[in-house]
């Protein structure tokens, strides 16, 4: 049960680095708070229809923010900007160093 626990913390304090490494990604590729917006939205998998319903807005426009993201994040489709974001995690996820061998008794 320890263990369940303080595995579960970690995954909650990787997740919560995460976001910020997406965060300051986005502001690597210099994405308006808008585009932040949206490139999350993108890579949780909703469609442009979708999001332009949550923000209240035309799917044309979300469009054209989505193409704004692509050309600022050098990303061509928007798998290439989950699998940017997956990698992210599990490279995040990863140990610091590798694992040490189980002794044989």
């Amino acid at each position: 049960h320890r263990r369940m626990v303080q595995a579960e913390r970690r995954m909650n304090a990787a997740a919560g680095e995460f976001h910020e490494h997406l965060l300051a990604q986005f502001d690597d590729w210099e994405l308006t708070p808008t585009e932040k917006d949206i490139a999350l939205y993108v890579i949780k998998g909703f469609s442009n229809l979708e999001i332009a319903n949550l923000r209240g807005t035309t799917e044309s426009t979300v469009k054209s923010q989505v193409s704004a993201i692509f050309r600022k994040s050098g990303v061509a489709s928007r798998q290439q900007l989950a699998t940017w974001a997956v990698e992210d995690l599990i490279e995040a996820l990863a140990p610091s160093e590798p694992p040490v061998p189980a002794l044989k008794v």
